[in-house]
């Protein structure tokens, strides 16, 4: 027997082996897959009552939210936010610092365009 004898024999070896294999693994897919099922059924379950429970919190915390933002508002310092930018810029990254200031000026245009509406509301 030949060197590609051996290796042609050697090849159609393995292919039956993988063909036997695959053929099990088919089998106990089958088999495993209604057990799959019923450990997916019992975790949708689970999942939605977790998503009530997550919902309620969540409006709870919606609801509380103007409240917060409106402390926040009140809370924030513009030369203090200036200062930790230039000590910390380095650290905090250039995807952060543009992300803070592109934040910063959209916030103070709106302010701004609110205040000149109101002040030309007035004037009129």
């Amino acid at each position: 027997m030949g060197f590609f004898d051996k290796i042609s024999e050697k090849a159609k070896e393995a292919a039956e082996n993988a063909k036997k294999a695959a053929g099990e693994a088919i089998e106990n897919a089958s088999a495993e897959g209604s057990n799959i099922f019923g450990k997916v059924s019992d975790g949708f379950s689970s999942f939605t009552e977790t998503v009530g429970t997550s919902a309620k919190e969540l409006t709870t915390w919606a609801e509380g939210m103007p409240d917060k933002l409106r402390k926040m508002a009140d809370d924030f310092d513009a030369d203090a936010m200036w200062d930790k930018l230039s000590k910390n810029a380095a650290k905090a990254g250039q995807d952060l610092i543009v992300m803070v200031m592109t934040i910063y000026y959209s916030i103070e245009s709106k302010i701004t365009a609110i205040q000149n509406s109101k002040n030309n509301g007035k004037s009129k």
